[in-house]
């Protein structure tokens, strides 16, 4: 009985990002908002857009041509078997991430990541775990390297960021910064 009682404990106990954030408050680490402007009132939403839109995001190079980012868009959009009007409203946001001064940051970086695991020990022992869209390492003028995490949202409208994904965010940036010992900005991003 002993036995089975210590088997029955837990031996880690382990959240995701999205669960952590849903239940703290942002900790006021200066997370940046910024917006592609593809998002509109009338465009698709929900989970199947937003994963369409992320997936060609992690596929599509950071300088790729509007035919690419269309052909991966119906490759991905068959997978998840979203229709038309998802597929092309993922391909408009695509391509107006493509050519935001933030994906040219990325692009011109010392080294990216997209789609990377993360995780971080708490201080009461909780196992945090999740996985940033983008995280590029720049080094500035001085000879500083910083890490820069993206967390892409599709449902970032106009009036702004909901504290849980500022949350998710700073959790990120803290985790990459425990990972590798440097500074490290969070930035959500509207595509």
């Amino acid at each position: 009985h002993a036995t089975l009682e210590r088997a029955s404990a837990p031996s880690e106990v382990v959240r995701t990002v999205s669960v952590l954030a849903a239940e703290r408050a942002p900790e006021g680490r200066g997370i940046a908002v910024l917006s592609t402007g593809a998002w509109t009132p009338k465009r698709p939403m929900g989970a199947r857009f937003g994963t369409l839109v992320h997936a060609v995001l992690a596929e599509v190079p950071f300088d790729a041509s509007r035919e690419l980012i269309d052909a991966v868009t119906r490759a991905q959009g068959k997978l998840l078997g979203a229709p038309d009007p998802e597929q092309l409203a993922a391909m408009d946001a695509v391509a107006r991430a493509v050519v935001h001064p933030l994906f040219d940051r990325a692009h011109q970086a010392d080294e990216h990541r997209r789609e990377v695991p993360i995780f971080e020990r708490l201080a009461d022992g909780t196992l945090v775990e999740g996985v940033v869209d983008l995280a590029f390492r720049e080094t500035n003028a001085f000879g500083k390297a910083t890490w820069v995490v993206v967390d892409y949202k599709t449902d970032l409208d106009a009036a702004g960021a909901h504290d849980t994904y500022i949350v998710q965010v700073e959790t990120y940036a803290r985790a990459i910064e425990s990972a590798t010992g440097m500074q490290a900005e969070g930035i959500l991003l509207g595509v």
